[in-house]
């Protein structure tokens, strides 16, 4: 990763992000959700400029709009901006697809259920596929699919190895999963 100060790039270069750090204030909405997707989830938010993640509720994002607020130090907290919007967005096979908090929870619950049971699968251990685990999350879709991965620390490796399709049978200590959907008009 380049370095510029102590921020790195990330999101497919399309933020800036470095721990330890705080921007103040401009909140203009919140989710639950792990410090790896804070900078996607802004990138993809037109709204978004930049956002910080802490450890409130078992992590939060909290996005923010307008001018930046001096960035303070502060342990155990990301904090990051957004220096290009996604030109992927409109060129996909779903173009109103986006991150909902549904999916996000369902992901999440999914990624615990393969690390509990060390096993990578779409399959959860009580035989739920994706479709039920993010309509149980309340989400209605007309589509939905999966990614899943194992074994990668960041999440450029994981889209690394989806592209790849990089799946070998092996022991690993951390999941990941990433829902995708299209919402019922």
């Amino acid at each position: 990763m380049s370095r510029i100060s102590n921020f790195q790039t990330g999101s497919g270069g399309r933020v800036m992000w470095e721990s330890n750090c705080n921007f103040e204030g401009h909140d203009y909405r919140s989710m639950r959700a792990t410090q790896y997707v804070c900078g996607d989830v802004c990138a993809n938010d037109a709204s978004c400029t930049h956002w910080t993640w802490s450890q409130y509720i078992g992590g939060t994002g909290w996005f923010k709009t307008g001018d930046r607020s001096t960035k303070t130090a502060e342990w155990g907290t990301n904090c990051g901006y957004v220096i290009a919007c996604s030109s992927q967005q409109g060129q996909s096979a779903a173009p109103n697809s986006g991150l909902s908090s549904s999916e996000m929870t369902a992901a999440l619950q999914h990624s615990q259920d393969q690390a509990n049971n060390c096993k990578m699968t779409h399959v959860g251990s009580s035989r739920s596929k994706v479709g039920y685990r993010i309509q149980a999350q309340g989400y209605r879709f007309a589509t939905a699919a999966e990614n899943v991965a194992a074994g990668q620390k960041t999440v450029e490796q994981v889209i690394i190895s989806c592209l790849a399709k990089v799946l070998c049978p092996i022991d690993y200590a951390i999941y990941w999963t990433q829902d995708f959907g299209r919402a019922i008009e």
